[in-house]
């Protein structure tokens, strides 16, 4: 079979790139051995902010109790006792929701006259596919395959599950170790600890170590301020008891017993089975595919965008990328690239984290610690502020970091708190603008909001 286009891989960055290209009349084929969406839709965003949703709901009838009793005819029902999730019900509709989204991505490639070919492809060249027996060739090729859980190789590691295990639970378990101190490992705590779960996270080095640390250093407080425990360390050994149980070996040769081990140490690009060595394409140290500001791969009319090629593993970021590969290929626009810089990210946690441009950090080590300016604030919001005794209470974060070489233009913005999460595209666009720290003062702000 002859296309004009060939997608390696049917999550977000795959099917945007496939879509574009069908809508300048090419030919386009689509490879997915999975359901449609990716780790995103299947394992990862959809799924995740789904139960972030309801254990935010969880929270917020809880803090209702929290609130003054005489507020209400019978506050005692606003108890942790009394608001058990059942995770297994939840689970039901919100897989249900997900299938909905596998239709919806399929009418998608149906009405743009995409084929979507139900395997795993493999390269037999530079322009020739295999799949499930069949021929496939293309002058343009994308692998946009994705990524998956990295797996610690340790004895007993067939006991632990990841990521995509989570997703499969259907009743908290009652203890828990999150092994990584990432942004999943801190979202997949947050849930768990908010549907009752007593949950230890062990940590290698430091919490979020890719963010700002001073906004790390909050979020540590809010794990102990739910009850999670923090241990530095590693897992060195799992054993399953006769009761199911899991028994952890730490390095330090101390051991403590769990219902459930999770691995959320990190992801790698699927890549393995695509046979790329019958290929141009490199791959670095990292085994991710080395690519140029254009998508390009080290192989003539081979692309790769989304988690594969290792620069920003998000969701907009990989739909982006596969669009502009199509645009550029396509709709005869050579010169079309991905701006990565200042992307806006936001940790699903509780309360969330918001992130865009430089840490403090990442800041001093390329301006110089005397050229960067930080601006803070710490305060309460407003949607505590019945709760009675400040232990109870969830500090809001703010940090601005701006380069005093540039009039003070803002090139980080960090926060931590209620609502920041959509917050955070509006900075986004002002440092994506050029925005200086005058251009915030002299916008009137919101009142009351934590904005």
């Amino acid at each position: 079979k002859i296309f004009d286009y060939l997608v390696i891989g049917g999550g977000s960055g795959g099917i945007a790139s496939a879509n574009r290209a069908a809508m300048f009349n090419k030919q386009v084929a689509v490879f997915e051995e999975k359901e449609l969406g990716g780790t995103c839709v299947n394992v990862g965003c959809v799924p995740k902010k789904l139960m972030y949703q309801a254990v935010d709901q969880k929270e917020s009838m809880e803090m209702m109790g929290k609130y003054k009793p005489h507020w209400f005819e019978n506050s005692s029902c606003l108890t942790p006792a009394n608001l058990v999730m059942r995770l297994n019900a939840f689970k039901v509709d919100r897989d249900n929701y997900i299938k909905r989204l596998h239709k919806i991505y399929k009418r998608g490639l149906d009405n743009s006259g995409v084929e979507h070919v139900n395997g795993r492809a493999k390269f037999l060249d530079n322009n020739t596919l295999e799949c499930d027996g069949q021929i496939y060739q293309a002058d343009h090729i994308c692998i946009a395959s994705g990524s998956k859980p990295f797996i610690l190789d340790i004895p007993g590691k067939e006991h632990a599950i990841t990521s995509d295990g989570f997703f499969d639970l259907e009743e908290a378990p009652k203890r828990t170790l999150m092994i990584g101190g990432g942004y999943i490992a801190t979202e997949l705590s947050q849930i768990l600890a908010g549907l009752g779960s007593n949950v230890t996270v062990i940590i290698r080095n430091c919490l979020l170590s890719t963010f700002d640390q001073e906004l790390a250093s909050f979020q540590h407080d809010n794990f102990e301020h739910l009850g999670i425990t923090n241990m530095c360390g590693e897992a060195k050994r799992i054993d399953k008891n006769a009761d199911g149980s899991l028994k952890v070996t730490f390095n330090d040769d101390t051991n403590a017993e769990f219902d459930c081990v999770i691995m959320a140490v990190g992801r790698k690009s699927n890549v393995e089975d695509l046979d790329l060595n019958n290929t141009d394409v490199k791959l670095n140290d990292r085994r991710v595919i080395i690519t140029d500001e254009y998508q390009n791969t080290t192989a003539d009319g081979v692309y790769a965008v989304g988690d594969v090629d290792g620069r920003i593993a998000l969701t907009p970021v990989a739909i982006r990328a596969g669009r502009t590969v199509s645009e550029r290929i396509f709709n005869n626009r050579p010169g079309l690239k991905v701006n990565y810089k200042n992307i806006p990210s936001v940790i699903f946690s509780h309360p969330p984290i918001g992130s865009v441009g430089f840490s403090e950090e990442a800041a001093r080590e390329k301006y110089g610690r005397d050229n960067i300016n930080i601006y803070k604030t710490e305060f309460g919001p407003m949607f505590d502020s019945f709760v009675q005794g400040d232990a109870l209470m969830n500090k809001t974060f703010f940090k601005m970091i701006t380069n005093k070489l540039d009039d003070e233009r803002v090139i980080g913005f960090h926060a931590i708190g209620k609502g920041v999460d959509e917050m955070m595209q509006g900075v986004g666009v002002a440092i994506t603008a050029g925005a200086t720290k005058r251009h915030f003062d002299e916008t009137i702000a919101i009142h009351p909001t934590s904005s």
